[in-house]
């Protein structure tokens, strides 16, 4: 039996390691322009973290050994679901932590994991379908699943829709 990082095939680790270097990337991008004083597009940034990270927990679920690289930035999303909680253009019951803590929980549903795109400057390859090592037949894309985190990202996108 081969081990892939604690993933149970090669696709699974190669996707999961593709996704903690497109978050290093992010994290990059937005530490460099602040040093060189530029402004960024800030709800850009947190949607493409946030989409990261729920592609980490949803792959996480398959791996059974450490580490998990979405513990270490936990802190930084529960940052940035606080800001977005707090903002005047969003409803106060629109997210919550609890809420937040439930994706992780819940993350284990997912069966499908298509492909992200980075909408950045530097392009980013799609991810390989990823399929768990259960036997179920009725696979599901998670894009076209409701998430928890989706609601987020379409305030991100549209914060005039209140």
């Amino acid at each position: 039996m081969s081990i892939y990082s604690g993933f149970g095939t090669r696709q699974q680790e190669t996707a999961y390691n593709a996704l903690v270097e497109n978050t290093i990337k992010i994290l990059q991008g937005k530490v460099v322009s602040n040093l060189k004083e530029e402004s960024i597009n800030e709800n850009l940034f947190k949607m493409q973290l946030l989409k990261n990270y729920e592609m980490l927990i949803k792959l996480e679920a398959h791996k059974y050994l450490l580490p998990r690289f979405s513990d270490s930035i936990k802190d930084l999303i529960k940052v940035i679901v606080k800001d977005q909680i707090m903002s005047p253009e969003t409803p106060s019951d629109f997210w919550d932590l609890k809420t937040f803590e439930s994706m992780r929980k819940n993350s284990s549903s997912t069966r499908f994991i298509g492909g992200i795109t980075d909408r950045s400057s530097t392009p980013t390859p799609t991810l390989p379908i990823v399929k768990s090592m259960t036997k179920s037949r009725n696979l599901t894309p998670v894009k076209n699943q409701r998430s928890e985190a989706g609601f987020l990202f379409a305030r991100l996108k549209n914060p005039s829709n209140t």
